[in-house]
């Protein structure tokens, strides 16, 4: 199965694929691109933005965020990295679970 549906909201687009599902979702700030990078990728600001954390820089570098109360932690390695354009690392709380890439 590989069909793609539109949410009615516009929020994105779910792809149905054997085996997983993909979701893309776009979204336009009002700030520069710097600022943005900077709340994905520095420690002082993601904590704000999502969870309390560090990601290491560079591909094969470090992922890990800790969701604190809800108790799930997000400990993967960055599999995709350009500077200032794109990151990519696994929202898994492990190696032994299934790679879910966030991009």
């Amino acid at each position: 199965m590989n069909d793609v549906q539109v949410a009615t909201e516009n929020l994105g687009e779910i792809e149905h694929i054997t085996g997983y599902v993909k979701a893309t979702l776009t979204r336009c700030l009002d700030h520069p691109t710097t600022k943005v990078w900077a709340m994905l990728t520095d420690s002082t600001q993601i904590k704000d933005w999502l969870a309390p954390g560090e990601i290491e820089l560079k591909k094969g570098g470090r992922a890990k965020l800790n969701f604190g109360d809800s108790g799930i932690i997000i400990d993967s390695e960055v599999s995709e990295y350009e500077a200032n354009r794109l990151l990519e690392y696994s929202w898994s709380g492990s190696t032994d679970e299934p790679q879910r890439p966030i991009r």
